[in-house]
């Protein structure tokens, strides 16, 4: 790996083994609260749908507010879910010795952006280029159809 080359001022120093540490320790606290607020959303999704018999029951309008605050609730825990995997391959990358690190160019992250986003893959500069694409792309497609 060529780690070292650098563009941004910002993420020209590699992190420091107290950095890593503290990036270390909000991760592991992230990775702890979302197991928390995952179990939480588990067991009030349990709960709605022991009720799920009075999901056919009431008009209409009740049924679909019913499906649709259990939809919403399994929406949340999808999204709880997809951050735990992020923050799990953070982890795994700190294990490994990589985290810290583009996945792309390989140049140091920086300790400002990983600590504001611990699970952070990419540096600023080539995540805003992959946001573009994106952007562009969905724009794209929308004026294809």
């Amino acid at each position: 790996m060529k780690r070292g080359k650098n563009s941004s001022s910002s993420d020209s120093a590699t992190l420091s083994k107290k950095q890593k540490e503290q990036l270390k320790g909000k991760l592991l606290e992230l990775k702890e609260s979302v197991l928390e607020a995952i179990a939480f959303k588990m067991k009030h999704a349990v709960d709605r749908s022991n009720e799920c018999e009075s999901l056919i029951k009431g008009d209409d309008a009740e049924v679909a507010e019913k499906q649709r605050s259990s939809n919403a609730i399994l929406q949340e825990i999808d999204m709880l879910k997809a951050r735990l995997n992020f923050v799990e391959r953070a982890l795994y990358k700190v294990r490994c010795g990589t985290y810290g690190y583009c996945e792309e160019t390989e140049e140091c992250i920086g300790f400002e952006r990983l600590w504001a986003v611990p699970w952070a893959r990419f540096s600023v500069s080539v995540q805003e280029k992959r946001e573009r694409r994106l952007r562009d792309f969905r724009g794209s497609r929308r004026a294809s159809m």
